[in-house]
């Protein structure tokens, strides 16, 4: 199983007879929700940031050069190495980092106003949604 998320119109075009050796199934609720969390990213700023934190004289700038890092890893590690073209999903995962860091705390702990129960309360929320979106790709609108 890939990381692109499939779509129903994806297969449909794509494989139009799956008894004919076609096969692949459109992605379910939870298979969609795994593929958009990047969960190799969060584990990369997860294991930066908490060696920062040992350091309690790091300047403050170190925190948002960590998150703006991860943050270009994102789409960058979906499209070379686990090979995603669709834009929409790697839209969803890169907002899904920024969910996932806000909850967090991160740099954003440094804003003024900042509180942590916001990020956490859209955490859970951001989550469940995403999985309701199943892009398709530029294929899918291609008439077989």
């Amino acid at each position: 199983m890939g990381r692109e998320v499939v779509s129903g119109p994806e297969v449909s075009s794509a494989f139009p007879h799956p008894a004919r050796g076609g096969g692949q199934k459109a992605d379910r609720w939870r298979d969609r929700l795994f593929k958009y969390i990047p969960g190799e990213v969060v584990a990369l700023y997860l294991s930066v940031s908490t060696i920062l934190a040992t350091d309690k004289d790091a300047p403050r700038f170190l925190s948002w050069g960590i998150f703006g890092v991860c943050l270009v890893a994102t789409p960058l590690y979906l499209w070379v190495i686990q090979k995603v073209r669709g834009k929409l999903q790697l839209a969803i995962s890169t907002g899904a980092f920024i969910v996932w860091v806000l909850a967090i705390g991160g740099p954003f702990a440094q804003l003024e106003g900042y509180r942590k129960v916001y990020g956490a309360i859209l955490l859970p929320i951001f989550t469940f949604f995403i999985a309701f979106a199943a892009p398709a790709t530029a294929g899918a609108s291609k008439k077989p």
